[in-house]
């Protein structure tokens, strides 16, 4: 077996892979076990595509493990025939909590015919504060055998249907997938060989830990994150968004390409506008792309990718955008929080259009600086 990086090695001494039998059943299954296990298989068969396309990389084992490391979401390490990605255990759970609020909302997602309400006495019991979205999950071992009310923490309000569970459960897992994809395109696309092999990327609410040097540029950052935003689009959208394993992904709420596509960019721009605190500090702004820049880029990405490989016409993928926007922003809206946090975390999606030549400006600054002129992105349009 090959050895990790020292820091690699070091992550896993520090931070322990959490165990779900510490959680009350079914929370474990549902919140760790379950997710690992498809964020695992998603990885490793994205890690396979990638290492096709691209034949000049050495491709080793890939590792995922979800950690109770609370300064960051997600670690991708790069080391030896080996590498590794780690998902923050508080991370799944906010994901979790956000998607089972949002379904709640009728307007947000009108009722289909035929809804049968489950009458769930544990929705009450498991309730938690819409504030809690904002912050860390403790997902710290507790002293002594750990009771349901340790974890109540963990849960939000259940959706009272069973139409809604299954949309709550697709949106969580299609953020997942993204989250995870673009750590696969960090070490898929070899971006630690920008700085010093063998250090973390991290895909990060703070910058306690940076892999780069402060006298890196940060446009240069700015790249390295977009080429992971842009990839990540690739292995991800298509997947979750075309063919018959996509429309049976999204349990029915989806009936063809054009609906998958727009659940899968609420799900993602949930996602990033709920992570993404680049107002937050000199250190946020350094590293990532301005967010309304970043969802703009995500989104041109991800429907030239997705249009490519279904019949969806230009018009209807406009709609489909504008579409996705208007629902997150009536999401954030609807969720119970303060109006100046919630209209921060909405703000990415207002006016989005405007931002579309930014993005475009980013897209072509990742191609000029990051790929040889003779080699295509998997995804791009084939010359003619």
């Amino acid at each position: 077996m090959s050895r990790l990086s020292d820091d690699a090695e070091k992550h896993m001494r520090e931070f322990s892979v959490l165990d779900p039998s510490l959680f009350p059943e079914p929370l474990g299954a549902e919140l760790f076990s379950e997710p690992e296990e498809f964020m695992r298989g998603r990885a490793s068969s994205a890690y396979t595509t990638y290492s096709n396309v691209r034949t000049d990389q050495q491709y080793g084992r890939l590792l995922l493990y979800i950690n109770n490391d609370p300064r960051v979401n997600a670690h991708a390490f790069l080391g030896g025939s080996d590498s590794l990605i780690t998902i923050n255990g508080g991370t799944c759970v906010r994901l979790r909590q956000l998607f089972q609020f949002v379904v709640l909302d009728r307007d947000t997602f009108p009722e289909e015919p035929g809804e049968v309400v489950i009458l769930d006495a544990e929705a009450a019991k498991f309730g938690v504060d819409s504030h809690s979205l904002l912050e860390p999950a403790d997902l710290a071992p507790r002293a002594g055998q750990p009771s349901v009310d340790d974890y109540i923490h963990l849960f939000a309000p259940l959706p009272n249907t069973l139409r809604r569970r299954e949309l709550a459960e697709a949106l969580y897992y299609a953020a997942l997938d993204y989250l995870v994809m673009h750590e696969v395109a960090h070490i898929a696309r070899q971006h630690a060989d920008y700085f010093d092999r063998g250090r973390a990327i991290h895909f990060s609410e703070t910058q306690e830990d940076k892999c780069c040097s402060p006298s890196e540029q940060p446009s240069l950052i700015h790249k390295i994150e977009a080429d992971a935003d842009l990839t990540a689009c690739i292995l991800s959208a298509p997947s979750l968004c075309v063919g018959s394993a996509a429309m049976e992904f999204w349990r029915g709420w989806a009936k063809d390409s054009a609906q998958a596509l727009g659940f899968w960019l609420f799900a993602v721009g949930m996602t990033l506008s709920l992570f993404d605190g680049w107002s937050n500090g000199p250190d946020r702004r350094a590293r990532y792309p301005h967010p309304a820049v970043r969802l703009a880029l995500i989104l041109m990405q991800a429907a030239w990718t997705v249009s490519n490989e279904s019949d969806i016409d230009q018009s209807r993928m406009v709609e489909i955008l504008r579409e996705a926007h208007f629902r997150a922003l009536m999401a954030w809206a609807r969720l119970g929080l303060p109006s100046d946090i919630a209209m921060d975390r909405g703000r990415p999606f207002l006016d989005w259009e405007s931002w579309s030549p930014q993005a475009t400006e980013l897209y072509n600054e990742v191609r000029d600086t990051m790929y040889p002129a003779d080699e295509l992105r998997p995804g791009d349009p084939q010359p003619s």
